[in-house]
């Protein structure tokens, strides 16, 4: 489970070592679809991961590039999202310390490789900021994304329920 093969490993291990395991799972399936033994990975990330390509050569070292810029880019969205999910309740320290821990996080690393894990974390974050905006059609956009992206997105639907249970309840409005 090299990313991008043991002669690309060997000659940039640096770049490829962040597609390993999973990550050169979707890298197939955004090259060339789905294969036997790969419909349980989700389909946005290498949706995603084409589209982007599609602006360059669909390249191999193109799609790893773009997979890696969905990554990031994500994560970056995502740790947006999560100040301004955060400053709705508390301080913009709470929120800054809060970022700066999760980056810190031993296993934060894998936001940045070649996994669905940013971008889920992305639309799960933007989804719980619209949501508690009232804004629920962006939410459940973002929600629906996100379990394009990983199957536990689907808790989504429950949590959505409860926060929009909650609101109604705060605003006064007769629950039946």
């Amino acid at each position: 489970f090299l990313g991008g093969g043991i002669d690309n490993y060997l000659k940039n291990p640096f770049f490829w070592a962040w597609l390993n395991f999973d990550g050169e799972h979707y890298l197939s399936i955004a090259q060339i679809g789905y294969q036997p033994l790969t419909y349980f990975y989700f389909p946005l990330y290498p949706i995603l991961i084409r589209f982007l390509a599609t602006l360059m050569d669909k390249s191999f070292l193109n799609l790893a590039i773009a997979g890696l810029l969905v990554s990031n880019v994500s994560f970056l969205i995502g740790l947006i999202g999560l100040i301004r999910l955060i400053r709705l309740d508390y301080t913009e320290k709470i929120a800054r310390f809060s970022v700066i821990l999760l980056l810190l996080f031993p296993t934060s690393f894998y936001f940045g490789s070649f996994y669905t894990e940013s971008l889920f974390f992305a639309l799960t974050v933007w989804a719980f900021y619209f949501a508690r905006k009232e804004r629920w059609i962006l939410a459940g956009i973002l929600g629906a994304a996100a379990t394009a992206t990983r199957l536990v997105g689907l808790v989504l639907l429950p949590v959505f329920i409860a926060e929009a249970w909650q609101e109604r309840k705060k605003k006064g409005i007769d629950i039946k």
